[in-house]
């Protein structure tokens, strides 16, 4: 099986590549969601397998992009994400056209067997509709892709400044 991974950290794509190796995978690598698009054109993937937070195009993009083309938005696409992991992210990326979200980290063959659930699951139930609502309502779209974006760049803000306090805390203590 071709399997296309779109994952900006070189060490987490390398870890993706064995784990798909090890059952007879032939892997595509790409550093974000615009080469991944970019490779799929070329090669075709059977699966396409991407991280959610890239620079250039990140995941919902990427996924976004795959499913209004023509050629391939029939492609099961599974995000394996650490970052986006909350239900609000998992319900845009399924009403997208994700198959499915699995949360990083997972053990080698227990990702394999989420992989192979979602796999068996594209064969039995045929492949999964294109979901036209929000592929056409370009707003409801942006709408809810700029809530999924804004809450972790606030999240990420408040951990940051934590970690200041908590710096500053340890530097007075000194």
């Amino acid at each position: 099986m071709k399997v296309l991974i779109a994952e900006d950290n070189a060490e987490n794509r390398k870890l993706l590549k064995l784990y798909l190796e090890i059952h007879d995978c032939e892997v595509i690598e790409a550093e974000d969601g615009q080469e991944g698009l970019e490779l799929a054109k070329i090669h075709k993937p059977e699966l396409i397998i991407s991280d959610a937070l890239m620079p250039k195009m990140d995941g919902f993009q990427f996924l976004r992009n795959i499913k209004t083309d023509q050629d391939l938005k029939n492609i099961p696409f599974i995000f394996y994400s650490a970052v986006y992991t909350e239900n609000k992210e998992s319900e845009l990326a399924e009403s997208l056209g994700a198959e499915a979200f699995i949360a990083k980290p997972k053990e080698p063959e227990e990702f394999w067997e989420e992989v192979r659930a979602v796999l068996d699951g594209c064969e039995t139930k045929g492949k999964k509709s294109i979901p036209t609502k929000l592929i056409e309502e370009e707003e409801e779209f942006l709408r809810k892709y700029s809530y999924i974006v804004a809450a972790k760049l606030e999240e990420k803000v408040r951990e940051l400044e934590r970690t200041k306090i908590e710096a500053d805390k340890n530097k007075g203590a000194e």
